[in-house]
């Protein structure tokens, strides 16, 4: 059965394919014919405007392929056993897992030390490290205390140099042990973390292994819909490169060889997502890691819509500053093509999600205008009978990818782990409604993110919230946010009103500004669901912690 689905996936690969090369050609040579038969400027103005179309239409639809691309390649991913690879000759490696820690509470931190302390490998071949850069206070104390008390090294930076890069390579420089497992301070230790990491180095060149995180707090759709993001992530994108080694450290834990790592130069600080910007270098200068499918660690998803956000606004700034930085040095690189391709692509939409707004805005202007369709009025019918315009068959397609991929990611974490706490088809269907929903309103808000990266600004290392904060900026962030969704929504319902105008006069553009009026409309969606409820959500839930959903 898999086997007839990636034929039938490639089947569609090689169609779209061939219609990415055909229909270009056809539409020049249209707004060619167009342009000739005046040169005036407004003339020009029009057949400049019908190319930046057609050249989105043309991204567009590359990005549905790639979609294609990820889902089959996935299904050939083959899980080593667990068990120690032949290379070690039987013979078990010490090994150093290390927290970076930054104002996290003594109740989390706690939790996960003693979940270290309790994996399944001998104790003697176990370092814990703990880097803590947060200020001197009572918290701070309080995890020097446990760790002095059970044996785990614990040491402070005069300053957050580099923030979480900076602080793995002051621990790089300490660790002992042959490999390196990094988990965050809200992941507890799989029992079998260390053996699940260790499997996958089979080859004596391997820099790294990347095993799965489980996110346990789904007490929500939203909340639901952000694990979903990660349940993607790993069964589809992170199988599917790790077919050809190209495996992305997901942050926490991977587990790498110390001594390559080390040779390398650590870990790289130029920005805020230094786990994709360091892997993503590395594998260009032809290292390679590895994806092992087994859960390594159980952690938190951002507990409010506004954390949640935050994460993923920090994920795009991160990803568009390694664009603007690394871009030719990736291209230059060792890595194999389709992994050029993948990681250009990768860090490139971001910046396609906020010229996608901009261009929004100009499909609003060329539809006000009344400029021409150019190959919408040169097919006429043909158009319907033979031929649609990717500006519907790119989005169709496009979201087509992201429904199978999620199904996809739904059966197969059905089949293993189990993360997404549902118990029927419906209530996927509603999962899958719900994450598109919180996909589309979050998009806005990443707009200034990627900006900023693209000029150059620095932006200062913000860990993403999982504990329930109190502190008072909260509220008035959340009207922030709820101001900016409502003015956010305003534009969306301009551009269902332009929709509902443009299906009148039949014209091609009206599918296109549904689908930004909605995107635009989402935000509010989300708030007004959520807004009520954030203050009394958040004093429920504020002293859970991953051990009290186990």
């Amino acid at each position: 059965m898999t086997k007839l689905v990636r034929y039938l996936i490639k089947l569609g690969m090689i169609l779209i394919a061939i219609f990415m090369v055909v229909y270009p050609i056809l539409s020049f040579i249209e707004c060619m014919k167009y342009l000739q038969e005046d040169y005036s400027l407004n003339r020009l103005g029009e057949f400049s405007i019908n190319i930046l179309i057609l050249l989105f239409e043309i991204i567009s639809l590359f990005y549905s392929l790639l979609l294609y691309y990820y889902i089959e390649s996935s299904m050939r991913y083959k899980l080593p056993p667990l068990e120690l690879p032949a290379r070690f000759n039987g013979e078990l490696p010490k090994v150093t897992i290390n927290y970076p820690l930054y104002d996290e509470p003594f109740e989390i931190v706690y939790q996960t030390l003693l979940a270290a302390l309790e994996i399944d490998y001998p104790k003697e071949l176990v370092e814990i490290i703990v880097c803590d850069d947060s200020a001197p206070s009572e918290n701070r104390d309080k995890i020097e205390s446990f760790c002095k008390e059970n044996g785990i090294k614990v040491f402070h930076r005069d300053n957050r140099k580099g923030f979480k890069a900076g602080a793995l390579n002051e621990m790089l420089q300490i660790a002992t042990g042959s490999f390196f497992i990094i988990l965050d301070s809200d992941h507890l230790a799989d029992p079998q973390l260390i053996h699940a990491c260790l499997s996958g180095f089979i080859k004596e060149d391997t820099l790294g292994v990347q095993a799965k995180p489980l996110f346990v707090n789904q007490d929500n759709w939203l909340m639901k819909a952000s694990a979903f993001i990660h349940t993607q992530f790993f069964h589809v994108y992170q199988k599917s490169r790790s077919t050809r080694g190209a495996t992305i450290f997901a942050g926490t834990t991977c587990c790498f060889n110390t001594e390559i790592i080390k040779e390398c130069g650590g870990f790289l600080e130029e920005t805020i997502a230094e786990d994709t910007d360091t892997t993503m270098v590395l594998h260009s200068k032809g290292y390679r890691l590895y994806y092992v499918d087994r859960v390594g660690s159980r952690g938190l998803v951002p507990w409010t819509p506004i954390s949640m956000i935050k994460q993923i606004w920090r994920w795009s700034n991160g990803i568009a500053r390694i664009f603007r930085i690394r871009t030719r040095q990736i291209l230059r690189g060792k890595a194999s093509k389709i992994t050029k391709v993948d990681y250009f692509f990768s860090a490139f939409v971001p910046i396609f999600g906020v010229l996608i707004w901009i261009f929004n805005l100009v499909v609003l202007g060329f539809y006000y205008a009344d400029i021409p369709f150019i190959r919408w009025s040169a097919y006429g019918d043909f158009t319907f009978a033979y031929f649609l315009p990717i500006f519907f068959i790119g989005p169709i397609l496009a979201s087509l990818g992201s429904l199978i991929l999620s199904l996809t990611s739904a059966l197969a974490e059905r089949k293993t782990d189990r993360m997404i706490q549902v118990s029927n088809a419906f209530s996927y269907s509603l999962l899958i409604g719900v994450f598109f929903i919180f996909t589309l309103a979050a998009q806005p808000f990443l707009v200034w993110g990627v900006i900023t990266a693209l000029i150059g600004r620095n932006k200062e290392f913000e860990r993403t919230v999982k504990n329930r904060s109190t502190k008072k900026t909260r509220i008035s962030e959340k009207y922030r946010y709820a101001i900016e969704a409502l003015a956010l929504g305003l534009v969306g319902f301009f551009f269902i009103y332009t929709t509902i105008i443009a299906a009148l006069d039949e014209s091609p553009l009206a599918g296109w500004f549904a689908i930004t009026g909605i995107a635009a409309i989402a935000p509010l969606i989300v708030t007004f669901i959520y807004f009520p409820k954030l203050d009394k959500f958040r004093d429920e839930v504020r002293k859970r912690t991953v051990k009290d959903y186990l």
